[in-house]
């Protein structure tokens, strides 16, 4: 028995969808809106081009220092900005963060302040408690400007005074349109497509052999995977710019690693780079980057059949063959992104205290291997330090 959840979502990939905008948000009966996004993201292509779509709406409000890492802070006092004069519809372009931003307002204009009060809780090491958030959800517009993922999924992720990451989920602010137009693409880093093209990755690794997967999520992640060591070592090692079919395969895996965790949700490897994150300032991407071989080591022994699929889907994107960790850690290589923590600028004598923090994390509770104390999870970040991929399995 398995249950499979699909919100209800309009995704759009190809050149010019970006032009959709305005007949999406009519749809939805949205003549205002407020726009969301971060310094970086509003001054990109794409974020000139979502000015453009939204020259026939109201653009009622603008957030446009979206933080890394969602400060709950931060978004709390844009909610009280909006508490009195909500918009038909958020907008959001970016990455992960502003993403997730936009989907934690949604919440709060609907359900309340504070923030925390509508994330999950979890005690180690398998005591997971969902909070139901029932009111109707102001919908939320998508423009993403990387390979998360993120903005596909009914969850989010937002960061409490103490620097934890506290998980929030409800299928009504999982974005009502997702467009990933290739075109404006142009002017993002190829760092940036790489390092969170490594998270959409982890997804579907963590997908295949999550608690809560399916033979839907296998099939998802299995498709994903092999899009990803396809498209990220040729990213890595383009030398001109991206073209634009290669940008839109690789927004495809983007899409595909965000439906499959809408479901098959994630386990060790992002309770890791949550905490990497949110405590110690290590990007999300870069954090995914660095941690995939060594957490399918890890948990190797407990998911042979669902590592088997992911070699198999990594082999084909390659031209290779090897272990999932092996052929993971041959598409770090060709990709360039960062390969151990100590190439993320993280203190050595941090990891016992990053294996402690990690051990409150949600993402043990969907972990197939249990991960029965700090101890086992700081062998996988000194691992993980050194850059030791054994390839036993």
């Amino acid at each position: 028995m398995f249950r499979y959840d699909q919100a209800r979502q309009v995704l759009t990939v190809g050149a010019g969808t970006i032009a959709t905008v305005p007949g999406e948000l009519t749809a939805l009966s949205a003549r205002s809106v407020c726009l969301v996004g971060s310094p970086r993201s509003l001054a990109s292509a794409a974020g000139r081009a979502t000015r453009e779509a939204l020259q026939g709406f109201e653009v009622r409000h603008e957030f446009g220092k979206i933080a890394p890492h969602a400060p709950i802070t931060d978004t709390e006092a844009m909610a009280r900005q909006l508490r009195d004069d909500p918009p038909d519809a958020l907008v959001a372009v970016g990455g992960g963060s502003v993403s997730d931003t936009a989907k934690a307002l949604s919440i709060l204009l609907s359900e309340g302040f504070p923030l925390e009060a509508k994330c999950s809780t979890f005690t180690p090491p398998d005591v997971l408690r969902h909070v139901q958030l029932d009111q109707p959800k102001i919908p939320v517009v998508t423009i993403p400007t990387t390979l998360s993922g993120a903005e596909v999924t009914p969850g989010g992720g937002a960061t409490d005074a103490r620097g934890i990451k506290r998980v929030f989920w409800d299928q009504k602010v999982a974005s009502r349109v997702v467009v990933y137009d290739p075109e404006l693409f142009t002017d993002v880093p190829a760092e940036l497509l790489l390092t969170t093209g490594m998270n959409g990755l982890a997804h579907c690794a963590e997908a295949l052999y999550s608690k809560s997967a399916s033979p839907f999520t296998d099939a998802l992640a299995a498709e994903g995977a092999r899009r990803f060591a396809t498209t990220l070592p040729s990213i890595g090692g383009a030398t001109g710019p991206l073209p634009v079919d290669l940008l839109e395969d690789a927004l495809t895996a983007a899409a595909i690693g965000g439906l499959v965790i809408s479901n098959a949700r994630v386990g060790l490897h992002h309770a890791v780079c949550h905490v990497l994150g949110a405590a110690y300032g290590v990007p999300h991407g870069v954090a995914n980057s660095v941690m995939l071989p060594y957490v399918l080591e890890y948990n190797h022994d407990h998911t042979e059949a669902k590592q088997a699929i992911l070699a198999r889907a990594l082999g084909d994107g390659l031209g290779e063959t090897g272990s999932a960790a092996v052929l993971a850690a041959l598409v770090q290589r060709r990709s360039g992104v960062p390969r151990t923590l100590a190439d993320t600028g993280l203190a050595e004598s941090d990891l016992p205290r990053v294996a402690e923090e990690v051990m409150q994390d949600r993402g043990l509770f969907f972990n197939p291997k249990r991960v029965p104390d700090a101890d086992a999870v700081l062998g996988v970040l000194r691992h993980a330090w050194s850059g030791t991929v054994t390839g036993a399995a």
